[in-house]
Order: C-alpha cells, then sequence, then structure tokens
C-alpha cells in the first residue's frame, strides 16, 4: 500500500482560499456617464431637507389639546359664516322646546367630535364607537318627528333639494375641520365619528335658517345630514374590518 493510504484522516477540509472582496464601488461609478450625481444629491437634499413644512404639517405637529381647540374653533367659523351667508329664518319666535332640543342635539355632538380628534397613537376607534356614530347620526331624523318642535309652513321638493344642498355644505365641512389637523391615514371610523358630530350641528343650523316646517322636510333635508356622511364611512369601515 502507498503512504497516501496511511495518512491520517480528521474529517475537517482544508480552509478555502478566496481571493480577497473588492471594496464596493462608489455612487458615481455605477451611475450612467451622463447623470450629475452631485447634481442629484443636492435637489433631493433641497426637495427634503431645507423645504419647509406646510402649514397642514406645523398645525398637525400641535399638542392634542390644541389642535381640539383650533378645530372647535374653526368649526365655529364656520358655521357662522355659512348662516351670514345663507341667513337667519325671520318667520315666527322659536319655541322653548325648539331651542332645548336644537341645543341638545348640538351639545352631544361633542362626543363623537372628541372621539375622531384622538392622537394616532392612541387604540382605533372601536365598534361600540362607530355604533356610536350611527346612533347619533340618526338622532335628529328621530328628533324631526317630535310633534310640534319645528315651526315652519311645508314646502315643495325644489325647496327641500335646496335645502338638503346648502345643509350638505354646511355638514361636510364641519366634517373635514377637526380631521384637516390629523396626521398620517385617515380611517374611516374617525370619518364616521366627525361626521355625526357636524350633523348635529348642522341640524341646529339648518333650524336656524330654514324657515320651513312639516314632518318630510325637517327629516328629509335637516335630519338626514348626518347619516348621509356617516353611513358611507360606516360602510367602508365595516368592509376595511372584515377584509382584513
Amino acid at each position: 500500500m502507498s503512504e497516501r493510504n496511511h495518512e491520517p484522516t480528521t474529517g475537517i477540509s482544508p480552509p478555502m482560499v478566496t481571493e480577497p472582496t473588492p471594496p464596493p464601488a462608489l455612487l458615481a461609478d455605477l451611475a450612467p456617464a451622463d447623470v450629475d450625481v452631485d447634481a442629484m444629491l443636492s435637489r433631493f437634499a433641497a426637495e427634503t431637507l431645507e423645504r419647509p413644512p406646510t402649514l397642514r404639517q406645523r398645525l398637525a405637529e400641535l399638542p392634542l389639546g390644541q389642535k381640539r381647540a383650533a378645530s372647535a374653533v374653526a368649526m365655529g367659523l364656520i358655521a357662522a359664516i355659512w348662516l351670514g351667508a345663507v341667513g337667519l329664518r325671520s318667520d315666527a319666535p322659536l319655541t322653548a322646546a325648539w331651542a332645548a332640543v336644537a341645543v341638545t342635539l348640538a351639545a352631544l355632538a361633542a362626543a363623537p367630535f372628541l372621539a375622531s380628534t384622538r392622537p394616532l397613537w392612541a387604540p382605533p376607534p372601536r365598534w361600540s364607537e362607530l355604533r356610536l356614530a350611527l346612533g347619533l347620526a340618526a338622532l335628529p331624523a328621530l328628533a324631526a318627528t317630535l310633534p310640534g318642535v319645528w315651526p315652519g309652513d311645508p314646502t315643495g321638493l325644489g325647496v327641500h333639494a335646496l335645502c338638503f344642498g346648502n345643509g350638505l355644505v354646511l355638514a361636510a365641512l364641519l366634517t373635514a375641520a377637526p380631521l384637516a389637523l390629523q396626521a398620517g391615514r385617515l380611517s374611516a371610523a374617525r370619518l364616521a365619528l366627525a361626521g355625526a358630530s357636524a350633523g348635529l350641528i348642522a341640524f341646529a343650523f339648518q333650524e336656524l335658517h330654514c324657515p320651513y316646517g312639516g314632518l318630510a322636510h325637517v327629516l328629509l333635508t335637516h335630519g338626514s345630514l348626518g347619516a348621509a356622511l356617516v353611513l358611507p364611512a360606516a360602510l367602508m369601515a365595516v368592509r376595511r374590518r372584515v377584509g382584513a
């Protein structure tokens, strides 16, 4: 037998000798010859680092209490400007029952407003809060059925459409006011809560403006504003939750 057969075997393979890995190429080496890398990086820095934040970004960085106060002030200004544009009703004086119901509905708007403006790091709106939004959106419609509360004469279909359009503009603006200060992705549940708050306030202001009464008019054009905003958002939230 040859001496090679008598060499001891250890079961360990000898180390492999590899050539040293060259250092990674620089960005300028990888870029095409017709690309000015320095100019590209300078332009990127100018667009990102040196660009001042927008007004919405600055407002979104405010503390939660200040954002809620700013949203409430904005909603008050929107409602006042809207009422100044469409005008106060000039018919019979409003009754104590009207004032009690309208003020109560407007005060209930605080609950969904606070829920819609919660900080982004807080837990997302729960199913119970979504049900709260749906319930509060239905309150104006239920209030519209109260007998003897809403003064005014019945009117026709054309006035129904015009009155609903005016109210929907107010409700949409009131919905956007608190959400405009929220950074990040807007959730459907927050939209539903903000819409419920806006619908309650818009109902009261519609009654301050519109001189027409009757169950059909108050129910279809005043009491349905919150539902018109909340129902699409609630359906979107349910669809996202089921599909998740």
